[in-house]
This record gives C-alpha cells, structure tokens and sequence, in this order.
C-alpha cells in the first residue's frame, strides 16, 4: 500500500510495477461542495479503481466518504457534494489495484464556505457540542421547523448558532445541566411556536436573547432551579401565553417590561422563593386566564398595574404567605371567574376599578374581615362566598345591581352585616339561589327588603 509514492517490484525479469497517484486542484469551493481532480499512473499492473476519500480528520482512507471516479491510467475529476459549511476537510486520492492494494495520495486540505443568510429547511435536535458547533457552522439565518437543544451532558456554549434571527416552529432548551448561558442566540428575533426552556439547572436569566420580540405560542419556563429573573427578554412584546413553574430560586419577573399583551393563559405556579410580580408592570391585557397559584413566599399581588381586562378565570389559590390583594387597580373586567382560595389574605382592596366578572366571584378559606375592593362591582353571574372565618360585613357589595344566578354566603362565624347586598335585593338582582346559611347572622330576603340586614 502507497501514500503517493511510486511502488516498484522486481520479480527477476519482468518489468517492475509502479502506481502513483496524486492531486492536481481543489477548485470552485462552496459552502457544501469542491471540484477536485486528480492524476494516477501505473506500469506493470492495472488501476482497478481510483477515486477520492476525505474526512474532517487528518489522514482519511476509503472507509470515509469516498467516491469512485472510473479505472485505469490518466486523470480524473469530481464534484464532492454534501459538505459541511465553514469545515475544514482532508481529501486524497486513491488507486485500487487489487482487492487487499489501495495507493493513496498525500493529503489536500480544504475549508468550505460559510453559509451567508441560508435557511435550514427542516427541524434539528443538537444533542452535543460537537453537534451544536457543527450546525453553527453552517451560519443559517433561520430554521423553518424546529430547533431542540436538549437531554445531554456536555453542551456548555450556543454561542456557534448566533447567526439564527427566527426558528418557525418550537425552540426547546431543556435537561442541558452544564449550560450556563444562553448568549449565542443574540439575534433571535421570532419564534414560530412554543418556547421551551426546562431543566437547565445553571442558567440564571436569559441574557444573550436580548433581540428575541415574539413568541408566537406560549413561553414554558418550568424546573430551572437556578433561574432568578428574566433579565435578557428586554425586547419581547408579545406570547400566546406564559407558563412559569417550579423555578427554585425565581425571585421576580424583570426583563419583562415591554410585554403589553398575553393572548393566551398566563399561569405562574409552585415557584418557591418568588417574591415580587415585578416585570408585568406593562400588561395590559390577557385574552384568556391568570393563574397565581402555589407561590410560598409571595406576599402580594403588586405588579400588574396596568392591567384592564383578563379573558379568562383569575385565580389566586394557595400562595401562604400573601396576605394582601393589590396592584390590580386598573383591572376593569374579568371575563369568566374569579377565584380566591386558601391563601393568607387579611384584606382585598386591590379591585376598586372591578366592574365585571362574567363567571363566579369564589372566595373561600380566607381572614379577610371585608370584601371592600368590590365596591365598583356592578354585575357578576354568581358569588359563592364560603368559610372565610374572619369576614364580618359585605360592604364592598354597596354598588352591585345584578347576579345573573346563584348569590351563596356559607360558613362566616362573624359576619352580622349584610347591609351591603341591600341595593342589590331591591333590585330583584339575584337570578337564581339565593342561599345564606351557616353564619353568625341569616337574613332571608324578606329581612334585608323590611331592614332588617344587621345583627
């Protein structure tokens, strides 16, 4: 076997066997291909095959990529296609001139182009570093399907894919436990669909998506234990919806100032050491539901002071530590219910500007002595008050004209006064069940239209 020498044999007579071979040009470089030629030459024996073999690797052979380019003596040429962009490659040349003789040339080495604003058409899974920096290579502007960078233990750096300005359908960054940044996809601007970020246990914001401006699906940011702000999402004005989970150390939500809209559910759930809503300061709408629910050392509500009108149900369940409703003052309208449960709360002011709630108001296991928040509500389609020991007047009902169905106050051991709910019963207001029962004080409708509302 050869690497470009002449071989020669001498068999006492005959005439001596030399094979040569070697590379003339590499030539129209591309960013996925090279024409190569080539010469080989022999005497006293025949070319069977010749070609060319190459890899990323010094020193290829043909149990690399390989392409066979004819027989016999003289020279000969080849498009290689398929190659990687911005890679250096090692090309030889080769003559077969029996099943066990391959004559190689010496080493040519090349490096392709690099993409300059192609889209990759598809989606891809980089579940290495290596394969994360041999995609960057590449230099796409965008990917059409998916980008997955996810389930592996060696991925420390994105910083090869800054090319990328818009992924068409899901971005997912998840279980990638050495990855410590996100700075490489500083020139994302949109997302197609869904934007996964979940069990990346260093990343701490998202610095380096400083361009990212739409989501067009929901953000899921679930299970990053070290994850303390969204610091980094400065330019993003719009998502389909927000879901904001089981974060270890998520402490509040600036970097989110310039989202105005959520067309979408925005639920913020079991983030134990979140303490502040700050960053949704701008929110002026969700089209569909807000959920706060299980955050241990939220204290309040303050930070939506923006907001006018929710789309869906609000719910407010389970947070232990919040004892106060507030920064809600320019909420004007919730859609479907509202809920309250099972928090800490010794008082709710924070809906003075509440006008309307087309579902139930349901508000049960609190210390609230008063609903005084409520007092610009003036229709709701049901209320269901229940154990909320402390609560000892309904005042906050004094501007209430209509529940469109069931009016149920169960299960208060102090509350005497129902004189809040009197404009309401001589209205006719209730539409469906009335049923009070269960408190320190019972009055029927009949007692509250003769006066009687007091104990």
């Amino acid at each position: 076997m050869s690497d470009g020498t002449n071989d020669t044999a001498d068999d006492g007579g005959t005439d001596p066997m030399t094979v040569s071979t070697f590379i003339l040009n590499i030539s129209d470089i591309t960013n996925s291909g090279a024409s190569v030629s080539a010469s080989a030459e022999s005497s006293g024996v025949s070319i069977l095959e010749r070609g060319f073999c190459w890899g990323t690797s010094p020193n290829p052979d043909v149990d690399n990529a390989s392409v066979a380019v004819g027989a016999g003596n003289g020279d000969f040429s080849n498009d290689i296609e398929g190659l990687l962009a911005n890679t250096t490659y090692y090309i030889k040349s080769y003559a077969l001139v029996n099943e066990s003789t391959i004559h190689y040339s010496e080493d040519m080495i090349f490096t392709t182009l690099p993409n300059d604003g192609e889209v990759f058409d598809g989606s891809i899974e980089l579940s290495s570093q290596i394969e994360v920096d041999q995609f960057g290579a590449n230099n796409y502007t965008g990917i059409t399907g998916s980008l997955y960078i996810s389930n592996n233990t060696d991925i420390t750096s994105i910083s090869s894919l800054a090319s990328i300005e818009f992924v068409g359908e899901f971005l997912s960054i998840s279980g990638n436990v050495q990855l410590s940044t996100l700075e490489g996809l500083n020139n994302l601007e949109t997302i197609g669909g869904a934007f996964f970020l979940i069990n990346n246990p260093l990343l701490e914001n998202f610095q380096g998506m400083n361009s990212l401006r739409t989501i067009h699906s929901t953000l899921e940011v679930i299970d990053n234990e070290s994850l303390e702000n969204f610091n980094g999402l400065e330019s993003l004005q719009s998502t389909k919806g927000l879901h904001i989970s089981q974060n270890q150390k998520l402490q509040n939500f600036t970097g989110l100032g310039e989202l105005s809209h959520v067309d979408g559910i925005l639920t913020i759930d079991s983030n134990p050491t979140l303490i502040s809503l700050t960053g949704f300061e701008n929110v002026i709408t969700i089209s569909q539901s807000l959920q706060v629910v299980d955050n241990s050392a939220l204290v309040d509500m303050d930070g939506f002071d923006s907001l006018r009108s929710i789309g869906g149900k609000f719910v407010i369940r389970g947070n232990s530590q919040m004892t106060l409703i507030n920064g809600l003052h320019n909420l004007n309208s919730i859609m479907a219910d509202l809920r309250i449960t099972g928090n800490n709360l010794q008082e709710i002011d924070g809906f003075t500007h509440l006008e309307s709630v087309g579902g139930r108001i349901a508000i049960s296991f609190e210390n609230i002595e008063n609903i005084d928040g409520f007092n610009n509500l003036s229709n709701v389609r049901e209320i269901h008050l229940n154990y909320n020991y402390a609560l000892s007047n309904l005042d906050g009902f004094l501007n209430l004209l209509s529940v469109e169905e069931d009016f149920w106050v169960r299960n208060h051991h102090k509350l005497t006064d129902f004189c809040g709910i009197t404009k309401l019963i001589n209205a006719n207001g209730i539409g469906d069940d009335y049923k009070v029962e269960y408190n320190l004080f019972n009055p029927t409708i009949e007692d509250i239209q003769m006066g009687s509302c007091s104990k």
